[in-house]
């Protein structure tokens, strides 16, 4: 008879908690609205990125006069940023909007970082051989 009390109090104490973590995650939501998907971060993250690098190599063929690689970037980053605006339109919450737009500008400042760190060089290093 001990054992039935016990297995009814233990699921009561379990019901009981399972209560409080639900009233405490509707609060958080309440007070920061619903927490943003670490994977729509990531993929905006790394889609700006790529984003960035293509804007920056289209303004290095504006200099170069590449015509058909000015056409052909000019239009992948355009589609890379209108990609990106469905993203933020679709978020439910301001702090997801808010995560979506730091993992842009960190997107943004990497894939600037990279094209002038590594890839200008490469080309220019390149073009020097001809």
């Amino acid at each position: 008879m001990s054992d039935l009390n016990d297995k009814d109090l233990h699921t009561e104490c379990v019901e009981h908690w399972i209560e409080k973590q639900e009233k405490q995650e509707n609060d958080y939501q309440k007070k920061f609205g619903k927490k943003p998907n670490k994977k729509i971060i990531a993929t905006a993250f790394f889609m700006v990125l790529i984003g960035d690098l293509i804007s920056s190599f289209d303004q290095y063929a504006m200099v170069h006069s590449w015509f058909y690689v000015q056409m052909v970037t000019g239009i992948v980053s355009q589609l890379t940023w209108l990609s990106m605006s469905f993203l933020f339109i679709a978020a439910e919450s301001k702090r997801e909007r808010i995560m979506i737009g730091i993992s842009q500008a960190l997107g943004a400042s990497v894939g600037s970082s990279l094209m002038l760190k590594y890839i200008k060089p490469f080309f220019q290093s390149f073009f020097n051989l001809f």
